[in-house]
């Protein structure tokens, strides 16, 4: 009985290694004769904002049969097969059920047998027709209360905009107040961030996010934030005013007094001030001069300054972020930032073909 097994299970094993081996010699064969595949074409007048019409050249076997594989070209994507009950013997297929407004890759794949296949080029981007608002909404990314009146918001890219995006529409809502006023803002669609400001603190807002394109809105992101307790501010409001070569501040309660009482903040017995700038919440005051040194003076209370940059020319603008504890710089035809004390120095790609003559840098929106 065992050897009657044994040889069954040779027979098969024998008769598998048959088969395969006569599979690979007739695609040697086969292949043996054939030119490269080429990319498939549109067919013209065959695109729709969901179908279109591709055509191939033939090989030059007819025991070659096609299949069809396609991917986004903007979108991280594999070749994937197109759905058919069969391959074909055609050189010519209506591809459905497309997304509008979407640019695909095809390509060939010939087939002669199912272990033997070979791909051809991928075709020219192709993009199907718009039609109808957006599919999707905005997926939020990060959503958070950087100060007790603002609340900042960003999203991904939308895939699947079935047309040329118009706007982001952001607005939002006091949840709990009275009178439910809605503030609305149409942005341009190549950002993705936004900021809303003036807000009340320790307020439960509802936010809407959607994009719009010619034929509308698409579906909307609803999501709740609540703004940041209202902060400790126990600093003192003051004025600054700088001469040649010092840096004086003078409490603004104190302006009615005379004579003003002041105080020297930052002293360059050696330079002419060129630039000045503050970050309140943490009492540092910045102060450049025409040898390209940047001072910082840490609170009022300190009577010493020190140098944090030294650069080759003039800084002639100043500017803190305040939000996330940057400070931006001017010098000759670049713009530069650092962290507060002058480390990790990195000049920003920005192209300038004249020097700035002021610097405002926008902590919300970047």
């Amino acid at each position: 009985n065992n050897t009657g097994q044994f040889d069954s299970a040779f027979k098969v094993n024998y008769c598998t290694y048959g088969c395969n081996y006569a599979v690979n010699l007739y695609a040697e064969h086969i292949i043996d004769s054939i030119q490269d595949p080429t990319s498939p074409w549109l067919v013209a007048d065959s695109l729709s904002n969901t179908s279109l019409q591709l055509k191939w050249d033939s090989a030059n076997n007819d025991r070659i049969t096609y299949l069809i594989q396609w991917k986004y070209q903007d979108i991280a994507s594999l070749w994937t097969y197109y759905q058919m009950p069969k391959p074909l013997n055609e050189t010519s297929i209506i591809i459905s059920d497309l997304h509008p407004y979407m640019t695909y890759l095809f390509r060939v794949v010939w087939v002669v047998t199912v272990k033997h296949t070979f791909p051809s080029p991928a075709s020219f981007p192709i993009t199907t027709l718009p039609s109808g608002v957006p599919s999707q909404s905005p997926s939020v990314i990060e959503l958070t209360s950087p100060s007790h009146s603002t609340i900042y918001v960003s999203w991904k890219e939308l895939d699947f905009t079935n047309g040329p995006l118009i706007h982001y529409r952001v607005s939002i809502i006091d949840v709990l107040a009275e009178q439910h006023t809605q503030f609305i803002k149409d942005i341009s669609p190549n950002l993705l961030t936004y900021t809303f400001t003036s807000l009340k603190s320790q307020t439960l807002y509802e936010i809407h996010l959607s994009a719009g394109n010619a034929d509308g809105q698409g579906p909307i992101t609803l999501i709740n934030m609540t703004t940041m307790s209202p902060p400790n501010d126990t600093n003192e409001a003051a004025l600054l005013v700088a001469s040649d070569d010092i840096l004086y501040s003078a409490l603004y309660e104190q302006l009615s007094e005379f004579p003003i009482p002041i105080k020297q903040v930052v002293n360059i017995p050696d330079g002419i001030i060129q630039a000045i700038s503050v970050h309140y919440w943490k009492d540092l005051y910045y102060v450049s001069d025409n040898d390209g040194n940047i001072y910082v003076h840490v609170s009022m209370t300190n009577e010493t300054n020190f140098i944090i940059y030294t650069g080759s020319d003039n800084i002639t603008s100043l500017s803190v972020d305040w939000l996330n504890n940057l400070l931006y710089f001017v010098e000759s035809y670049q713009i530069l930032r650092c962290d507060l004390f002058g480390e990790n120095v990195e000049i920003l790609p920005i192209n300038l073909t004249s020097i700035p003559s002021d610097l405002l840098v926008d902590p919300h929106n970047g």
